[in-house]
């Protein structure tokens, strides 16, 4: 954590970029030496309380301008942290006026066939602009926030547990569900359920949850216990959890199929648990399918072995029949090319490495993957970017080209005509709010009225 001084209350955009540039110069200058590529953050300095909170549109357009140039000359990852839905849209408004033609991506990751990954981020990106994108986030999501796979998990707790089960080498050779009920047996079901809450329980969300929350899916379907996709939508947009909640009126839900940490009894994990699954969660599954049949799909972190995903997808396969067998259920991105997981799945999925496959997979390869992995998103996030949510923020302004001054003009003139007495007005007013929705989700007329 880096303190810098960011309390001036100057309308001048130059202090601010200075107090952000010096804090990239000097964490560069700590870090080189341990990290090949630092990742920094940062959030959008000068517009919650400073200075430059009348004129966000210059600040944002500024920082961003420094902020490629240090990323160039000092070979660093920098992270804009947006507060909102309206500084998320203006930071990908500035990304594209300060380089209106981005790096391709072949330039950025090295991977066995980029044009095969510039077309799936293509194609994802109009499918979250078009609102057809369901996100599928499997536990390699999390384990970038430092959360354990299911193996590392396992063995976690057989170690724990002691006695025969330290043999991690013995346990092995079960069936990982079944290693799950022998561990479980020797903790007693309390003690378990009690070091799975635990290990879950972290509120400090990866960068790829912050990228996936960024692209705004309405519909999200995990296998994770832990809460940090939730955590990562934030609290004006967060969705509801399926089972546990009613979904409300912005539509947005979240689906856990194998349980979550907030309710220790739905935690799917053992070989009892999983018997039990069908007739728990049959109605959850059964959402997944109509989501695989008329949504795309994008999978993240999701190895694909889950027995109760095969069922799901060979119900699919039944379902469409030789009609549509050649259109593929979704995309999935994965960190390295696997020719037997592409016999597998390749002719229901499109599946796509973002990094070369390798004879041993290291954490030095995993964790340079996983960056890869980071950086097809966030193209996704700015191809996709829904950039009209400040249009009637004074504040940035100077951010609107000319025909959007002169859109922006008259729709607050047609806002000042409705004054919520008949029912157009209502009709009229609920259109502009959905299209227009600000971060607190209102919409405001030239008279100011919510």
């Amino acid at each position: 954590m880096w303190i810098g001084n960011v309390g001036l209350n100057l309308p001048d955009t130059e202090p601010y970029v200075a107090v952000a540039e010096k804090f990239v110069e000097d964490a560069h200058e700590a870090l080189k030496s341990e990290i090949r590529c630092p990742r920094l953050a940062l959030g959008v300095v000068g517009t919650g309380e400073g200075g430059m909170r009348g004129n966000k549109g210059d600040m944002v357009e500024a920082l961003v301008r420094r902020l490629f140039e240090l990323a160039d000359r000092l070979s660093v990852d920098i992270v804009l942290v947006a507060w909102g839905v309206d500084m998320y849209a203006a930071c990908q408004r500035a990304r594209k006026r300060v380089q209106p033609n981005p790096r391709p991506l072949g330039e950025l990751i090295d991977c066995p066939d980029i044009e095969r990954v510039d077309s799936a981020v293509s194609s994802i990106a109009a499918s979250v602009r078009s609102r057809r994108l369901v996100a599928f986030v499997g536990a390699g999501v999390s384990m970038g926030a430092g959360l354990p796979s299911w193996k590392g998990l396992l063995d976690e707790l057989a170690l724990e547990a002691g006695g025969p089960l330290a043999d991690l080498d013995r346990l092995h050779l079960l069936d990982p569900r079944d290693q799950a009920m022998v561990i479980q047996k020797r903790l007693g079901k309390d003690t378990f359920r009690a070091k799975l809450n635990d290990k879950f329980s972290t509120k400090d969300y990866a960068l790829a949850h912050g990228l996936l929350a960024s692209l705004d899916p309405h519909e999200v379907v995990t296998t994770n216990y832990d809460a940090l996709m939730e955590q990562a939508f934030g609290e004006f947009r967060r969705p509801a959890v399926l089972p546990y909640a009613p979904v409300g009126t912005d539509g947005r839900w979240l689906l856990k199929l194998h349980g979550t940490i907030d309710e220790l009894a739905s935690i799917v994990l053992t070989r009892d648990d999983y018997l039990g699954l069908p007739e728990r969660s049959q109605a959850l599954f059964g959402i997944v399918q109509a989501m695989l049949m008329t949504r795309h799909m994008l999978f993240v972190g999701y190895s694909l072995s889950d027995d109760s995903f095969h069922r799901v997808v060979h119900d699919v396969r039944r379902a469409r029949g030789h009609g549509q067998s050649d259109t593929k259920l979704g995309t999935v991105l994965t960190l390295f090319e696997d020719p037997l997981l592409s016999a597998l799945w390749g002719g229901d999925l499109d599946i796509v490495p973002v990094a070369q496959a390798r004879d041993h997979i290291s954490h030095p390869a995993e964790r340079s993957a996983s960056r890869q992995l980071d950086i097809v998103l966030d193209r996704i996030g700015l191809l996709s970017a829904d950039v009209t949510s400040f249009l009637l923020d004074d504040t940035y302004a100077s951010m609107l080209d000319r025909h959007e001054e002169t859109v922006r003009d008259d729709l607050l003139q047609l806002m000042g005509h409705l004054d919520g007495s008949s029912p157009i007005d209502v009709q009229v007013r609920e259109m502009l709010a959905t299209v227009l929705r600000s971060a607190s989700g209102d919409v405001q007329d030239s008279a100011g009225r919510p």
